[in-house]
């Protein structure tokens, strides 16, 4: 693929959805191992105006993503229609747009409404909207009073965790439409990503320059371990040009797999602190 890949996430052992500049794609991979080869390779149709800068598949119904970046837009595309509609080379529009005027930084379904969808902006609002066009709720839009909102994620239905450029963090509720604690990350002096796993109670926090992994229950969340990822290489003097991404391996319910900007890989199982 000639080009930058922005994000990707596997919609099943097959299937791999990606972005890479402003278009979204689809990977059919085969072999034994999931992702062993790569057989074939489907560019959608460009829909964004510019480059995509997170996306993501809903866990309830896999053909549906959720795309958001540079154009203040949010789409919502039935990835299953567009490709019959390519095989029978028909152009219809089978994805929803949800604007929000601003850069969205992340993207995320709702952990049990399937028509319930988020997002977040730079400048710092959290958005949650219904993906459907004839009876949608109202949006909710809250304010965060603070910039460099660049990330969120579910803890539960009604519970998310926003996370903000300085390294601060918020326990946010949906219900009450309120903070209900904010604490910042010891390690990290900025915050970009955050994935949890509802499975084993445990969510992870990427950013600069290195990533925590934390275990959560009903009434706290907990500092489990911190690593950095610098591998044989030399940080930049500038550590702010440096960041680590990760994702809990779905094969393994008690593994993290962590890249960084400088081209390393490590698996962390955190059942055993490795």
């Amino acid at each position: 693929i000639p080009d930058h890949v922005r994000d990707l996430h596997w919609a099943d052992q097959n299937h791999v959805v990606f972005a890479i500049g402003s278009k979204l794609g689809v990977a059919r991979c085969v072999g034994p191992n999931i992702g062993e080869r790569v057989e074939e390779i489907l560019m959608f149709p460009e829909f964004h105006k510019d480059v995509v800068r997170e996306i993501g598949v809903s866990e309830i119904n896999k053909n549906l993503v959720l795309s958001g970046g540079f154009d203040g837009n949010v789409f919502v595309t039935d990835i299953s229609r567009l490709y019959l509609d390519m095989q029978k080379h028909e152009r219809k529009s089978e994805n929803s747009l949800y604007p929000c005027g601003s850069v969205v930084g992340s993207v995320r379904w709702h952990p049990t409404d399937s028509f319930l969808a988020s997002c977040t902006t730079d400048v710092g609002a959290l958005h949650m909207f219904d993906i459907r066009t004839d009876r949608k709720r109202p949006a909710m839009v809250f304010d965060a009073q603070k910039r460099e909102l660049y990330t969120h994620d579910y803890r539960d239905a009604h519970t998310m965790l926003l996370g903000f450029g300085d390294g601060t963090l918020q326990v946010f509720d949906s219900r009450n439409r309120r903070p209900l604690i904010v604490f910042s990350d010891p390690y990290q002096k900025a915050i970009g990503d955050i994935q949890f796993n509802r499975t084993t109670k445990h969510f992870a926090v990427f950013g600069v320059p290195e990533f925590t992994l934390w275990g959560f229950s009903d009434t706290e969340m907990r500092l489990w371990t911190h690593h950095q990822l610098y591998g044989n290489h030399t940080v930049p003097q500038n550590v702010m040009e440096y960041h680590t991404q990760g994702v809990f391996l779905p094969s393994n319910a008690e593994a993290l797999d962590v890249t960084d900007s400088l081209g390393s890989m490590a698996i962390y199982s955190f059942s055993h602190g490795n």
